[in-house]
């Protein structure tokens, strides 16, 4: 897929705020903390993605223990991410662009070995419309769940496929830094 199509998908470009309390952005509301699995989690930043830094595609939130070392974003601590959408996006999109991110993050060895993971979780995708929201958790010991508005979708096991996806928006090659900045609470 070309890069443009995957700008589209990402939303290139930020218009958001961090921080560490419950906050509401562009009408999205996010708690303050969650208790997912009898796991506290606090919202540390937020973040508004763009398309070509004109339309608003979608804000997000990302929730970690609260002392969860945030150096390493990727590291092996329970953590969370909320999408909520603006525009309406196909399964079929949600999974080219995670193949592309996830590729884009790794070396080709690493992408071969988490490659059928990302496959079975490109599988959970569903369509979504104007106001869904997707949440990723990763829980360790348990894996990565995906759930479309509260409503869990399934659940991939291992840290190495939780690093991956998640350096979608936190690693090295996040899909705009500005993103990652945000939803770390640095800016």
């Amino acid at each position: 897929m070309r890069r443009s199509a995957i700008a589209l998908l990402v939303a290139i470009g930020l218009a958001g705020a961090g921080g560490a309390s419950g906050a509401e952005l562009r009408g999205v509301r996010f708690e303050d903390r969650l208790l997912e699995e009898g796991v506290p989690l606090d919202l540390r930043g937020l973040a508004t993605m763009t398309h070509r830094w004109i339309f608003t595609v979608s804000a997000a939130g990302f929730y970690t223990e609260p002392d969860a070392p945030l150096e390493d974003p990727l590291a092996d601590f329970p953590k969370r991410l909320e999408i909520n959408y603006f525009y309406p996006i196909e399964a079929a999109q949600f999974a080219d662009m995670t193949r592309h991110w996830v590729a884009l993050n790794l070396s080709e060895a690493e992408y071969a070995r988490v490659a059928g993971q990302v496959e079975d979780f490109n599988a959970l995708y569903r369509d979504v419309t104007p106001g869904d929201r997707y949440a990723l958790t990763y829980l360790p010991g348990r894996g990565t769940e995906l759930s479309l508005n509260g409503r869990p979708l399934g659940r991939i096991a291992g840290h190495a496929f939780s690093r991956a996806l998640f350096a979608i928006w936190l690693g090295g090659d996040p899909v705009d830094e500005s993103v990652k900045a945000h939803l770390l609470g640095r800016e």
